[in-house]
């Protein structure tokens, strides 16, 4: 009996037996690549990936739109897919100024009877350059000078 091992030589270790240097050589290289792979695993498994940078942000369009009739107009601005992005009312004689994000909209513009129901409708497609500036007259036929300016868009940069 020894004090490493009470029990005597008969329940010798691997540190007490022939060879055991090599056994606990390669019980660390063992653990180590253990450690080692974990380790590697846990970092990337960590990693987050990288962030794109933020894209600029686009200048919204601004729309004037000036309503020079003696009746009130709805216009409704709809995506390509049908969908009411924005609806603006207008009264007679009102003047409005409405910011879009700039692209192609589909564009309702209805002329509404004195209860509020929609008479005239037309639609028409409508492109709005981003950062840009337009102005909108809308008239009747009834409406002063209706030839020269009725429902044209003009635009400003």
């Amino acid at each position: 009996m020894n004090d490493r091992n009470p029990r005597g030589t008969a329940g010798a270790t691997a540190r007490s037996a022939p060879g055991g240097a090599w056994l606990r050589a390669l019980g660390t290289l063992c653990v180590g690549l253990l450690v080692a792979g974990g380790i590697g695993g846990c970092a990337s498994g960590v990693a987050e990936p990288p962030v794109a940078s933020a894209a600029p942000a686009l200048k919204p369009v601004r729309l004037t739109i000036t309503n020079e009739a003696t009746r009130s107009w709805q216009l409704s601005f709809l995506d390509l897919d049908g969908f009411e992005v924005r609806q603006l009312r207008l009264r007679a004689r009102e003047e409005a100024t409405i910011e879009l994000a700039g692209g192609e909209y589909t564009l309702e513009q209805a002329l509404l009877s004195t209860s509020g129901a929609r008479e005239t409708v037309r639609r028409f497609a409508l492109r709005l350059k981003p950062g840009g500036s337009y102005t909108w007259t809308l008239a009747t036929l009834l409406t002063d000078a209706a030839g020269e300016r009725g429902g044209r868009v003009a635009v400003r940069d």
